[in-house]
Parts: structure tokens; C-alpha cells; sequence
């Protein structure tokens, strides 16, 4: 059967289609990390005999180059999507794509959405406002009643009455059972697996899922659980990539007529109701920078998955463990270690985290963190809470905070003139920190919602958060 080809027109862009869009069978999931892994599967389903993945892909290419291929490979691809089969490969390409009917073209538009959505998300989310009937509103996140403080507070590492001041805020389940099953795409995949088809390095990453947020002693008190990144992207993210199909499909004029899994959710504040993953925000305030007292914001490269070419306050991430299982639970469970993790990353270049984690040591003992958490011990810098909102177009939860530092005080106690370095997900910028240079930013059509939130917050607090530094 190797000797025997038969004639595919158009093998490359058929090969394409499939592998991007048609689901394919459980036992060979593996194909989804990468066109080499794909490619690697097809040959060992074919049962060819075993050689080098850059072997195979010579080989594979030149079947496309040619447009003719042995008929094992295609018996094998028939094997791994059960959609494909070899009558429909014989077809000239349109033909092709329509006998695969609803699925393919399906596909192909939730493809087109999430592009759309990547570089769309603003406009998005002003649309998507009306939804729940926030189109004038002026604040950036959608909230409840008491989510968001009337003042910051200060997340004091010193213990008050018994507790520190984060477990007054958050909070652990340990009974709490997964979220509900997020349903499938019309061609019969997830969102996550569409997505990691075309990004390979997405990771299916522990995090920490937020179940509620109850208003206790007036300030928000959130319950968590263990989640993780792919059910995220699969119940919230797809939420955003179903407005997006809508506005492409041209029925943006009635918000909510073609968005079923939105409307499926039904009370927005149910947070069980999907694997809400929050994002922790936060605004850095400088004292006596050499550009004067200044607030720092990202310029987002076009290189990140989330928010390209946006403005937002740094640093910003998601709320995870640092050990990849969680396995110390105890000590990452953290809203300021959270905050430490992504500012070493984010704005002072430290690579190395990502060792430390694959090493199972603690980022913590790296002497630029230590030096800044000996700050906030001692309260000579601080770290404020502000509130929690959602993201309208995603329905993420976002933690809202600020991070106050005196650049006399880090720089007396390092050896460097100045500790922030960019990184791939974007370019750090200062703004003079003013109320009014707050407020502007924040209303700047390329900020993103949550980053808005805490300028202006910032903005309407800065008195309190600036009290006993000037």
C-alpha cells in the first residue's frame, strides 16, 4: 500500500483545514501540540515504520508539493478524524470543504472570531456593555454592590486581631466541585483545542478558581478553588470569541439575539456557573522616580494572547500557584506573593522565575523580591486592595490593586540606578502621577477595562493611598 498512490488535489490546504479545525479522535490528542506532532501521529497511524520527525515532515511535504500520497497516509488520516473520508479527499478543495458540511464552515468562523476578537477586543467590549445594560456607565468592570471599596485597603503583612489581612479576603473550599461541563463548538471541539491548534505553547496551567464573592464587614470576601487555564479559555474566554461571530455575522445590532452561551449563564455573578480564573491587577505608584512621581502602564506587544497592543496597568496576571500542582498551597495561596511573582517578571526581567518553578524553589528567595517584601514588612512600601469587578466581554473576574513604592527606599538598598527592564509582553511607560493624568488614561479607548478600574480608583483615592509618604 506504500507503493500506491493516489492523487489528492489540493493535499496541502486539505491537511491544513483538517488538522486546524476538524476534531479528531481521543487517542490521538497528542497531534494537537504542534504540526510536527501531527504529522508524527498521521505517520505512526498509517503504520509506517518509525523514523525522525524531521524525516517525516521532508516526506509529508513533498507528498503536498506533489499532490500525491500513498494510500496508507490517507487510510490514516481517515483514522484519526472520523469526519474525513476518502471520497471527500478526492474532491477539488470547495467542493471538499462543503461535503464536510456545517462543521468545516463552522470552524472556519469561530477560527475567524477569535482572530477578530485577538485584535478586536476593545471595540468588543464597548459593544458588549449594553448587554447588561452598562453602555453609559462610566466605570470600566461590571460589579455588585460593595465588590468595589469605598477606600483601599491596605493588605498589612502584620497579623490583625489573629489574621493577616488577606484571609479576611480570601478564602479556601475544599468540598467545591467542578464547573459545569462547557459545551462544545459546532465543528466538535473546544475552544481551548482550536486555540492550542494554532498556538502549541498554550498550557493547560493550575490556577485558582474564584467560586463567590460574598460582602462581609463591608469589603468583598472571595471563595476559591483549584482550576485550570483550559477550562477557563473553553467557559469565559469563548464567551468573548461568540460576540466576536456575532458582530462578524453581521447581527450586531440586537446585543445578546446570537449569543446563546452568554444568555446560557444567566445571573452574570454566578461565578460557579464556569471556571472564572481572576486576574490580578496592579497599578504601580513611584515616589521619587527620576521622572518625578509617576504611575507605571504597559504597552502590550502584539506577541501576548491576551490584549495585544493594548494599554494596561503592570503588572497584571493571573491568580496561580507558583508550584505547578499547588503542592504548597499554604504559602502561594497569595494575593501579595501573586503580585511579587508577576512583578518580578513582568517589570524587572526575571526569566529565572520560570526556573524556580520547574525546580520546585521558592521565587521568593531571589534578592530583588526579598529586598521589596522587606519594604511592605516594614510598610515602607504598600500594597492596597481595591475591589473585584468582571471584564464585560470575557466575564473574568478581576482583582483590582495598587502597589505603592518609594524609588529612594529600593534604590538605597540595591545596586542597580534603575531595576526595570521590558519584556516580550510589552514596554513599560510612566505617566505623572496626577488625578487628572490617572483619569485620562483610563479613558483612553486602548486601555483595557480592569486596568481602568484601578487608574481610576486610583485616581479618585490618591490622597489615602499616598498618605505618610510625602
Amino acid at each position: 500500500m506504500w507503493k500506491r498512490h493516489v492523487t489528492i488535489p489540493d493535499l496541502r490546504k486539505k491537511f491544513d483545514l483538517i488538522r486546524m479545525i476538524l476534531p479528531m479522535r481521543e487517542s490521538f490528542k497528542v497531534a494537537e501540540h504542534s504540526k510536527a506532532a501531527f504529522y508524527r501521529e498521521l505517520w505512526q497511524a498509517s503504520g509506517a515504520k518509525t523514523t525522525s520527525d524531521e524525516a517525516i515532515e521532508r516526506k509529508l511535504q513533498r507528498y503536498q508539493k506533489t499532490d500525491s500520497v500513498p494510500q496508507r497516509l490517507i487510510d490514516g488520516l481517515c483514522a484519526m478524524f472520523p469526519t474525513v473520508r476518502p471520497d471527500y479527499l478526492a474532491l477539488p478543495f470547495r467542493e471538499f470543504e462543503r461535503q464536510l458540511g456545517d462543521r468545516a464552515a463552522k470552524g472556519r468562523q469561530f477560527v475567524e472570531a477569535a482572530t477578530y476578537y485577538r485584535s478586536n477586543r476593545l471595540k468588543l467590549t464597548r459593544w458588549i456593555r449594553a448587554y447588561y445594560g452598562e453602555a453609559g456607565s462610566p466605570f470600566p468592570v461590571i460589579h455588585r454592590k460593595g465588590w468595589i471599596l469605598g477606600a483601599p485597603f491596605e493588605l498589612d503583612p502584620l497579623p490583625t486581631h489573629g489574621l493577616r489581612a488577606e484571609e479576611g479576603l480570601i478564602a479556601w473550599d475544599r468540598t467545591a466541585g467542578p464547573a459545569p461541563t462547557p459545551p462544545l463548538l459546532p465543528n466538535g471541539l473546544r475552544l481551548h483545542e482550536l486555540l492550542r491548534r494554532h498556538n502549541p505553547k498554550l498550557h493547560n496551567g493550575t490556577c485558582y478558581r474564584l467560586l463567590e464573592v460574598a460582602v462581609r464587614n463591608g469589603r468583598p470576601a472571595m471563595t476559591f478553588c483549584l482550576g485550570r487555564y483550559f477550562d477557563y479559555l473553553d467557559s469565559c474566554e469563548i464567551l468573548a470569541v461568540e460576540a466576536a461571530r456575532a458582530v462578524l455575522q453581521s447581527s450586531a445590532s440586537s446585543v445578546g439575539a446570537d449569543l446563546p452561551l452568554r444568555s446560557s449563564l444567566g445571573d452574570v455573578f454566578d461565578l460557579r456557573s464556569r471556571t472564572a480564573i481572576p486576574g490580578v491587577l496592579t497599578l504601580v505608584l513611584l515616589l521619587n522616580h527620576s521622572a518625578g512621581d509617576v504611575f507605571l502602564y504597559h504597552q502590550r506587544s502584539d506577541a501576548v494572547e491576551e490584549g495585544p497592543n493594548s494599554l494596561h496597568v503592570v503588572p497584571a496576571g493571573s491568580f496561580e500557584p507558583s508550584a505547578a500542582d499547588d503542592s504548597w498551597h499554604e504559602r502561594d495561596f497569595s494575593l501579595r506573593r501573586n503580585v511579587l511573582r508577576e512583578f518580578g517578571e513582568e517589570l524587572l526581567g526575571k526569566k529565572t522565575f520560570q526556573t524556580y518553578k520547574e525546580r520546585g524553589e521558592d521565587f521568593a528567595t531571589d534578592p530583588m523580591i526579598r529586598v521589596i517584601s522587606s519594604l511592605l514588612d516594614k510598610r515602607i512600601a504598600k500594597l492596597f486592595f481595591f475591589g473585584v469587578g468582571l471584564d464585560p466581554i470575557t466575564t473574568q473576574p478581576e482583582i483590582l490593586t495598587c502597589l505603592v513604592l518609594n524609588m529612594r527606599d529600593l534604590l538605597a538598598r540595591i545596586d542597580l540606578k534603575d531595576p526595570f527592564q521590558n519584556n516580550y509582553e510589552g514596554k513599560y511607560r510612566t505617566g505623572s502621577l496626577t488625578a487628572n493624568q490617572l483619569e485620562e488614561l483610563a479613558a483612553n479607548e486602548s486601555t483595557m477595562p480592569g486596568g481602568a478600574a484601578c487608574m481610576l480608583l486610583a485616581a479618585r483615592h490618591l490622597p489615602t493611598l499616598l498618605k505618610g509618604f510625602r
